[in-house]
């Protein structure tokens, strides 16, 4: 009986030295060491690109909604804190503690007018807890 337990306890560490150890523990370590906190601190919100339909608010979108190959430019570039940064806890997520309304001046070409839209740039970013519900 203890000899059988033995021959248990060696082929369990056998199978988790094989499961830890060799490339996937290497591959760990390099996956581990590229999203570490210290280099991705959640902090500072990174430029993302935003597409009209994400700038505009609902009042603009009902007024463009059908017209929106005229706008120009098509796209804008706002500050953002989401997915900007790491957090330590596996139900945090890095979002914006502070914003700064900036103005973005758009180009109707058919109409030959300009048009006006407020935007927040995110300015600082905090990890702060989110649903457990799972995001798709």
């Amino acid at each position: 009986m203890v000899l059988m337990k033995i021959v248990l306890v060696v082929c369990c560490v056998a199978v988790c030295a094989v499961i830890v150890g060799g490339d996937l523990l290497d591959e760990f370590l390099k996956h581990n060491k590229r999203v570490a906190i210290s280099r991705y601190p959640c902090k500072e919100p990174q430029p993302r690109v935003m597409s009209l339909m994400e700038v505009f608010d609902d009042e603009m979108w009902s007024l463009y909604k059908n017209d929106m190959k005229n706008i120009r430019p098509q796209s804008t570039v706002l500050h953002r804190c989401d997915g900007s940064g790491c957090c330590k806890k596996y139900n945090e997520k890095c979002q914006a503690r502070l914003g700064k309304e900036v103005t973005l001046t758009f180009l109707h070409l058919s109409q030959k007018k300009y048009i006006e839209i407020k935007a927040t740039n995110h300015t600082r970013c905090v990890c702060e807890k989110f649903s457990e519900t799972r995001i798709k």
